[in-house]
């Protein structure tokens, strides 16, 4: 987990409060769009009941994404 401690000193939510479980994606291609996929994170946000990190693992980059989502790249064999 060292690997993302520099992101999780950096990053907050709008409650100011550290995330307490994380809510993890793969997208794979391009049948969703990154609105849908920033409105499903809004929703899951919302919904929680305490603060979700989310990691997002990406075939490739993915513009537009909040702010507050942490990617990462498949491995090169995949």
């Amino acid at each position: 987990m060292k690997f993302l401690q520099k992101e999780l000193e950096v990053m907050s939510d709008p409650r100011g409060t550290q995330p307490t479980w994380q809510c993890v994606m793969v997208c794979w291609g391009d049948k969703y769009p990154v609105s849908l996929i920033n409105h499903l994170m809004g929703e899951i946000e919302r919904h929680a009941p305490t603060c979700p990190r989310f990691v997002l693992i990406c075939d490739e980059p993915k513009p537009g994404l909040r702010n507050d989502a942490i990617t990462r790249d498949f491995p090169p064999f995949f």
